[in-house]
């Protein structure tokens, strides 16, 4: 995808969807802190104020400071789980804090351990895919059928390169394949979004579309 918006970039973009349409009814890039960093001390979090807890108690894990409900903010899925093991098998829409905003965003937290932040959901084609450059690179859609979590997002949330990237893959039969990498990381819009880093796969089930980094 290239940030003009030339027939060359139409076409191609049209090119994808046509394929990708054409033979799967299911898809989900979904991504978490690798393996290796996942005893990290780092604790990013950040708040969002709520309704006054003068009168009542809060909800939803917020805490009441200064008469205020106050609720911990994390800046991914994992983060998430890790912090409150009661999510773990609840997968679902849940808002994290990718700087500078809050997103909504889904949460696979029951695959290979949970903590997955989807940053592609699309369960059926009631949602165009057919976008602009600023579309994808702010984001669309809604997290808890079809959406895309912003290419501004992704850059955000792997610019470190200590994600991990997992694809989930179903056709219209029913056949289902997956790939598991152990490094995934994507440029700024400075760089045209361009994919920086994708390791090695880890796992792999029937991979019927190969994916390539040009």
């Amino acid at each position: 995808m290239r940030k003009d918006t030339n027939d060359w970039s139409k076409k191609r973009l049209l090119s994808l969807r046509v394929n990708l349409e054409g033979h799967l009814r299911f898809g989900k890039p979904v991504i978490r802190p690798a393996t290796t960093r996942l005893s990290s001390s780092k604790e990013a979090s950040h708040i969002a104020v709520g309704g006054d807890c003068l009168n009542h108690s809060c909800n939803n894990g917020s805490i009441c400071i200064h008469g205020e409900c106050v609720q911990v903010l994390r800046e991914n899925c994992f983060e998430l789980l890790r912090d409150d093991s009661n999510l773990q098998g609840k997968d679902g829409v849940y808002q994290i804090y990718v700087a500078p905003e809050v997103k909504a965003v889904y949460c696979d937290m029951s695959t290979d351990g949970g903590g997955w932040t989807a940053i592609q959901r699309r369960q059926d084609n009631s949602t165009d895919f057919f976008r602009t450059w600023i579309e994808y690179k702010e984001g669309f859609g809604n997290p808890t059928k079809n959406y895309w979590i912003g290419n501004n997002a992704i850059h955000t949330l792997t610019k470190d390169g200590s994600q991990e990237l997992r694809i989930e893959l179903q056709r219209f039969n029913g056949e289902k394949a997956f790939a598991q990498y152990s490094t995934f990381s994507l440029g700024s819009e400075d760089t045209y979004f361009k994919l920086l880093c994708l390791g090695i796969p880890e796992q792999q089930v029937n991979i019927f579309i190969p994916i390539k980094v040009h």
